[in-house]
Parts: structure tokens; C-alpha cells; sequence
């Protein structure tokens, strides 16, 4: 084989490596009963009660914003979404910030603090996943006093509850929500997000 051509398993790294981690993602699983008793059929209007670790804001349905982080594709619900804005250069470092936030961004009265959302979420290790060396979009979010670096904002989706694969323990990764298996994408815990961003944990979520 020629020197500098391509392996065919070359090209199928960055979709395996997606695949692969968000398979690690769901690791941590909703327990379910082994067994279902058998019950009689609800009326077709009435909406099935949700588990416990689903978010009061996904049910029964909702919005969810797509975006791009490197290769991983992000759900942010609608609801807690402020306003998309463009990457600018007037980001302001601050002293001893966390390794996980670019800095400030002043909007609209407001200081914002832009989260490197992929020192976040991607870990060191998966580099096929980065994809990008340059930010594109800050999703604000929250109470609006912060951001979301990202790459690429893609359409707004409706989803139900059902459709997210809700995890049951979030342990170091309590950013993460839950995953949704068709969109391939990894839904965002804002409230979680929210808490630890307004403490400013230099640990990181």
C-alpha cells in the first residue's frame, strides 16, 4: 500500500469513537422492574406517570435546542435557553478561573460566564472527538448569567420524555441528563449545570 493512503477503518474512527462514548454515557442506566404486572390499558388521552429521574421539565414533551461540541451532538431545552449569540473575542480571563470557563462575556447588562463546554464534557483521551480548534456560538442559558461555547447550532427538535434514556445516577458527570438514542445526542441537566457554574467549582461538573 502506497505511503499516506488512507485504512478504511480510518474512516469509520470518529463515528465509533462518538458510538463508543456515548455508549459509556448510558453506563449508569434508569433501573427498571425486571417484570411489569400486568394492568388494564389507560384511555388513550391519559399521559403514563414518569420515573423519578425524569426532569420536571421534559414531561410529557419538549423543545430541545441542538448543538454541535466538536463531534458530540448536545440537547439544551428551549425553555431554559436565553438567546443564541455569536463567538466574539471580547471574552474577558478572569484570575484563578476554573479550567472549564473561557471567562466573562458582558450581554445585555449582564456579566455571562462562557463554559468551555468541551473541556466539559469531552475527556482528554477522546481527541477524534474534538473536531474543531475554534468556538463558534454561546447558547445562554439559565438564570441568562451564563454560556455554552459550541461549535455548531443545529434545528430545534420536539422530543417526549419516553424518548430520553434518563440516568438514574449522575455521579461525576452531572451535567449529563440522559441520551437520546435516535438524535444521537446527550441531554444537558441545566439545573445541574446552573448549581455547579454558580459555585464555581475549580473541580469542574
Amino acid at each position: 500500500m502506497a505511503s499516506g493512503a488512507s485504512h478504511p477503518g480510518d474512516l469509520l474512527a470518529p463515528h465509533s469513537a462518538l458510538d463508543e462514548y456515548l455508549a459509556g454515557l448510558l453506563q449508569e442506566p434508569l433501573d427498571r422492574p425486571s417484570a411489569e404486572p400486568e394492568i388494564a390499558p389507560e384511555p388513550p388521552t391519559a399521559v403514563p406517570a414518569p420515573d423519578s429521574a425524569v426532569a420536571a421539565w421534559a414531561y410529557p414533551e419538549f423543545q430541545a435546542q441542538l448543538f454541535k461540541v466538536g463531534r458530540l451532538r448536545l440537547a439544551l431545552p428551549v425553555s431554559k435557553l436565553h438567546a443564541v449569540v455569536p463567538w466574539c473575542d471580547g471574552i474577558q480571563v478572569q484570575p484563578d478561573q476554573p479550567t472549564w470557563c473561557h471567562g466573562l462575556l458582558s450581554y445585555q447588562g449582564r456579566e455571562v460566564r462562557v463554559i468551555d463546554t468541551a473541556t466539559l464534557v469531552l475527556p482528554a483521551d477522546r481527541t477524534t472527538l474534538k473536531g474543531h480548534d475554534h468556538e463558534g456560538f454561546i447558547l445562554i442559558a439559565g438564570d441568562g448569567c451564563w454560556g455554552l461555547a459550541c461549535h455548531e447550532v443545529e434545528e430545534v427538535v420536539p422530543l417526549t420524555w419516553e424518548e430520553v434514556k434518563w440516568r438514574s445516577e449522575r455521579g461525576r458527570r452531572r451535567w449529563l441528563a440522559g441520551t437520546v438514542l435516535e438524535q444521537m445526542c446527550a441531554v444537558l441537566d441545566i439545573d445541574a449545570l446552573a448549581d455547579l457554574v454558580g459555585n464555581g467549582s475549580s473541580r469542574g461538573p
